[in-house]
């Protein structure tokens, strides 16, 4: 799966069927890096939007106040994580303006890495990544909505 951005880089997701792991490639984004407690004053002060790209299931198991769920992989009928095709054109619809402060934040901090290089490829500008995703946000103590 190939997620392409205005400027022809490409962004690529493959996952390896006997291991049933994904494995990722991207070049390193143009975005910043912040703490689940950066991102979480980020985002209750209303300076950023949050981004959830974990799946839906994920979501609505928890997640931050506010945020907006688009999955980067979704889960197939097997249980395999795999690409969402529409996944830009689903942040695009919800995030139109490419210069907005997003935070981007998934379970662990790898799937909103990959989804911080394809906005960033697509365009987008002022992201910040979660580092250690929704799990370190959970360890910190911080409040979920359900």
């Amino acid at each position: 799966m190939h997620f392409t951005g205005p400027n022809s880089s490409a962004f690529v997701i493959s996952y390896q069927r006997s291991h049933r792991n994904l494995s990722f490639a991207a070049d390193a984004g143009n975005y910043d890096n912040c703490s689940c407690q950066e991102a979480h004053q980020l985002s209750s002060s209303g300076s950023h939007k949050y981004l959830d790209v974990r799946t839906p299931q994920e979501f609505q198991a928890g997640h931050v106040e506010g945020a907006v769920n688009i999955p980067i992989m979704n889960t197939n009928a097997f249980g395999m994580m795999t690409p969402n095709p529409d996944f830009i054109a689903q942040v695009q619809s919800a995030f139109p303006d490419k210069s907005e402060q997003i935070v981007v934040g998934c379970q662990s901090g790898k799937r909103s890495a990959m989804a911080a290089d394809a906005l960033t490829d697509a365009g987008y500008s002022a992201l910040m990544n979660v580092e250690g995703g929704f799990a370190a946000w959970i360890g910190a103590g911080l409040p979920v909505a359900q």
